[in-house]
């Protein structure tokens, strides 16, 4: 099944302020706003904690490790919009990304079989 979907980029989006890099003052951690901005008005349930990264069918969160846990704040962003992305279509079928050098592998969300509807 085909289906098409609509991109925007973040400065098409009302109320994201443009991105500036951190200054040395500012390392090493500094998370770009529009993380927080994107997933405040997704309006997901966000818990910190843990040492997976995951989004749960069963209670509708999204369940993220302490932000010391990533290499960068890009990490931390990246894997956390990641996961707001299964909240928002958690039946999908997703591709994930892989090593250089091998095929990418369509998964469903990480969760437990369990937890997965359907």
């Amino acid at each position: 099944m085909l289906r098409a979907f609509t991109l925007f980029h973040a400065s098409q989006i009302d109320g994201i302020p443009p991105y500036v890099a951190p200054g040395v003052e500012q390392a090493p951690w500094r998370a770009p706003e529009a993380t927080d901005i994107i997933v405040a008005k997704n309006g997901v349930v966000l818990r910190i904690g843990g040492e997976r990264a995951f989004y749960s069918p069963s209670t509708d969160h999204v369940q993220m490790p302490p932000q010391t846990a990533f290499r960068s704040p890009a990490a931390w962003s990246s894997v956390l919009l990641h996961e707001r992305v299964r909240h928002q279509v958690p039946n999908t079928v997703l591709i994930a990304i892989s090593p250089a050098g091998s095929a990418p592998k369509a998964t469903r969300a990480r969760s437990s079989a369990a937890e997965l509807p359907g």
